[in-house]
């Protein structure tokens, strides 16, 4: 099914088939493009791309920089610029722990103050940049899953969490977005995916309120379970996909019967 078959589902408009699912992604990585699309092309399914715009021809987005810089250091110990702890990080819990921390200033804040930590941090950490492979798609390559039927999406421009950032700042990822992937794509936007780093919640009445205010259709969450008919469109529930084949034939299953897992 595409994005709007469950919209008019669960809008009680239209009646899809048992074990119906529409396939999304989230952030716009460029293996969306090299891997899945030509997948989901030799099956004809048609996904739903949701595209983290400041992300697009730019920076990567603030939870690869952090982990490339963590992951690369060759620092020992670590002094958080913002909290003044200390880490060391020569004990690997250690480093999964700070990398947790990281992300969970980085989710409240957004834009040119969020490239500034995350510039701060790899710069405290002696670490260049991520910078020598290609990871997120351009928009030639967006332009091309448009032309082959897919849908693509709003992710906000900096991926935060909506629910832990302020009003004004909520408008602006919102809004932004559309406007700039409706410019670079000569058409209306109006699925949105609910950015989902690290802390709950991450969407709030405000953010429902403001996605419908825009123009959205829908707006998917990370929120477990399966769509049924009445739920609001503006927060769809989703499952994930575990690595192993048999993780998600079992988490795909017990959505079907409505267990979450």
């Amino acid at each position: 099914m595409t994005l709007n078959d469950i919209a008019a589902f669960a809008n009680k408009h239209k009646l899809i088939p048992k074990k119906s699912v529409a396939v999304t992604f989230d952030d716009g990585f460029a293996d969306n493009f090299h891997t899945a699309l030509p997948i989901l092309d030799s099956f004809q399914i048609k996904a739903t791309f949701y595209v983290t715009v400041g992300s697009i021809e730019s920076t990567l987005p603030w939870f690869v920089r952090v982990r490339y810089a963590l992951a690369n250091t060759k620092k020992t110990v670590w002094l958080d610029p913002s909290s003044g702890f200390k880490w060391d990080l020569t004990v690997h819990l250690n480093r999964s722990n700070c990398f947790q921390e990281m992300c969970r200033q980085c989710a409240k804040i957004t834009g040119d103050v969020q490239g500034s930590f995350i510039s701060s941090i790899e710069k405290s950490l002696d670490v260049e940049p991520y910078s020598s492979e290609k990871l997120m798609m351009d928009w030639d390559q967006i332009r091309t899953l448009q032309q082959a039927s897919h849908s693509i999406g709003s992710h906000t421009m900096t991926h935060p969490n909506l629910a832990h950032i302020g009003q004004e700042l909520v408008r602006s990822e919102i809004l932004e977005s559309k406007l700039k992937l409706q410019k670079e794509l000569a058409q209306d936007i109006v699925h949105f995916s609910y950015p989902s780093p690290i802390l709950q919640p991450h969407w709030t009445p405000f953010t429902v309120s403001h996605t419908k205010d825009e123009g959205y259709v829908t707006a998917t969450t990370c929120d477990p379970g399966p769509v049924k008919p009445g739920d609001n469109p503006l927060t769809l529930k989703r499952i994930s996909v575990p690595k192993t084949r048999d993780e998600f034939l079992w988490a795909l299953e017990n959505t079907f019967i409505g267990r979450i897992v």
